[in-house]
């Protein structure tokens, strides 16, 4: 961090009691890989956690190694910001129906001061990952900006800034233009540099729109129309069309771009970012990923990419996204959970307040059973619980190992709940019950087709529906509308067991989702297989099975668990 002797911008918090900068601890947490999709070296990676726990866990590894960094943070506008998934086909002239869930929270103790404590020691990371030669945007909205402007100040140096760009973004009409005010139809994003003597820039142009002359009357001879400071406000960016046109996509119903996601931001807005203040190979870092825009946009441009989000929505859109990019010889796609090493003494309690357990340990009535934060849910666990149990029993745990088709135990309505790792995202976890899914009900089966076999996912449920959301149930037109995505690691060893070499998954606007996988050999020895779902409530469900050849059906599955 640079210290100065210009402005200062001071909030409550800022210093400690003895006068020197607060610094949060480090939590010691790790991110560990959960999945890895392809196959190949330098994935690109999605870290699933808060971003102050995973730039610490980053800054052991890649300290000074990051060549852009662009992030579009919560900027302390008071919204509960959702993420909209859509439900099974719909109709031939209709959209599918939506479901809305929390995301991310953009409200902050203390409004404008909880947004500069956020911020401050993240900005501080950010500029240690950044390399000697990296380039930094910051997007805001004015409210918040003049705060941003002075805290980047301080953290990277006022001699570090380079531009304040605006953005308009689009037209004016409907709601938006009814303010009893000037319309405000701008963002602005915040460019600072490591190094102001030695930074990547590549000057952009946009072409010449039909009919440009020179002042003088003749044709222009140049590369285009050099890009200002102002975007998507002059002629040139206003004959921009389709995922060129830097109109915001929020503002575009027909946009195909459109993923559910609040607050997504255009790719051509990324793409003009990356292409300016980076280069093929180079590394592109985005700490408030969201709907992973930045590196769907970075993935097409041959930039290596990784992003942190604390929503498992959001990871699994920006998963599903980048893997939708169609680049030769296209990078695996890594998913990591960032882990602080105190979760399982916080586990316990925290689930008790997301659920309002009783004192007495209960739910709407119910006895409640907590599995520990690391102990796996089996028959026998289940069993033990139930003796003694009254008609009914809840148990909660966030790992689980039983039989897919499980047995009910006699006399007593077992209902397992299985936490999410939305649990530690506080604007899912302030929602009663958001992070904590009831755990499904899977039918998988296998085809023989010839000298071939393939894997059909053929149903899926919950045993309780009454516990879900009316609008849900009332989306739900085929029992596979739950599946939002599914995938398959044909040989799963142990040293492959977070392999994954095939994935289906539905787009927001591309609904039918393969439910039979690509035809495969007839195994002449047993073969262990994995599979991972995740639901439109974004809850993941692992099933492990080996494929056993037979001489009457030429192949079985047997073995089959639920994780």
């Amino acid at each position: 961090m640079t210290q100065g002797s210009g402005p200062e911008l001071v909030w409550p918090g800022k210093y400690t009691e003895d006068g020197s900068l607060f610094e949060p601890t480090p939590s010691g947490a790790v991110a560990q890989t959960v999945q890895q999709i392809g196959r190949g070296p330098d994935p690109d990676r999605i870290l699933h956690g808060d971003n102050l726990d995973a730039l610490d866990a980053l800054l052991e590894t890649h300290a000074e190694q990051v060549d852009l960094i662009y992030i579009d943070p919560p900027f302390s506008t008071g919204g509960q910001f959702q993420v909209a998934t859509r439900v099974g086909l719909g109709e031939s002239r209709k959209a599918p129906p939506e479901i809305r869930a929390p995301a991310y929270s953009d409200r902050f103790d203390g409004g404008p001061t909880g947004f500069l404590q956020m911020m401050a020691p993240r900005l501080r990371r950010m500029h240690a990952l950044l390399a000697p030669h990296g380039s930094f945007y910051l997007h805001v909205d004015p409210t918040i900006g003049h705060m941003a402007k002075l805290l980047l100040d301080e953290v990277f140096g006022p001699e570090c800034f380079q531009r304040e760009i605006v953005w308009r973004i689009g037209w004016i009409s409907g709601f938006k233009s009814k303010a009893k005010n000037w319309i405000r139809n701008h963002d602005l994003i915040y460019f600072y540099v490591k190094d102001p003597q030695a930074f990547t820039f590549n000057k952009m142009y946009v072409p010449y729109p039909q009919g440009y002359v020179r002042r003088d009357g003749k044709p222009p001879t140049g590369k285009g129309v050099p890009i200002d400071d102002v975007w998507n406000a002059n002629t040139s960016e206003f004959a921009l069309r389709g995922k060129d046109s830097l109109d915001s996509i929020q503002i575009k119903s027909f946009s195909g771009e459109k993923c559910g996601y609040a607050t997504q931001k255009n790719e051509s807005l990324a793409r003009r970012v990356i292409e300016a203040s980076s280069n093929p190979g180079d590394l592109v870092f985005d700490a408030f990923c969201g709907s992973g825009t930045l590196g769907v946009a970075a993935r097409g441009l041959a930039r290596r990419f990784v992003g942190i989000d604390c929503s498992a929505a959001a990871v699994h859109i920006a998963t599903k996204r980048l893997l939708e990019v169609e680049v030769e010889d296209a990078p695996p796609v890594r998913v990591e959970q960032v882990v602080a090493p105190d979760r399982s003494e916080r586990f316990e309690a925290r689930v008790r307040a997301h659920l309002g357990i009783e004192a007495a340990g209960l739910l709407d009535g119910v006895p409640v059973v907590i599995a520990g934060y690391d102990e796996a849910v089996t028959s026998e666990r289940i069993e033990a619980w139930a003796q003694g149990s009254p008609e009914a029993l809840i148990i909660v745990g966030r790992r689980f190992d039983l039989p897919l088709h499980r047995p009910e135990v006699a006399g007593v309505d077992v209902t397992l709940l299985r936490v999410s790792e939305d649990l530690w995202n506080d604007a899912v976890a302030a929602a009663p019950g958001a992070a904590v899914h009831e755990l499904p009900t899977i039918g998988l089966d296998v085809m023989r087709e010839g000298d071939a076999w393939s894997l059909v996912l053929d149903d899926y449920g919950v045993p309780h529906p009454q516990r879900l959301d009316p609008a849900l149930l009332e989306a739900i037109a085929d029992p596979l509308d739950f599946v939002d995505a599914w995938s398959i690691t044909w040989n799963a060893s142990p040293l492959l067991a977070l392999q994954t070499d095939v994935a289906y998954a539905r787009s927001h606007q591309r609904r039918a989702l393969p439910t039979r996988s690509e035809l495969q050999p007839l195994p002449t020895t047993p073969q262990s297989i994995r599979v991972r779902i995740v639901d439109v409530l974004f809850q993941h469900s692992t099933i492990s099975a080996v494929v056993v050849p037979c001489p009457e059906a030429g192949i079985r599955l047997e073995d089959v668990r639920l994780r």
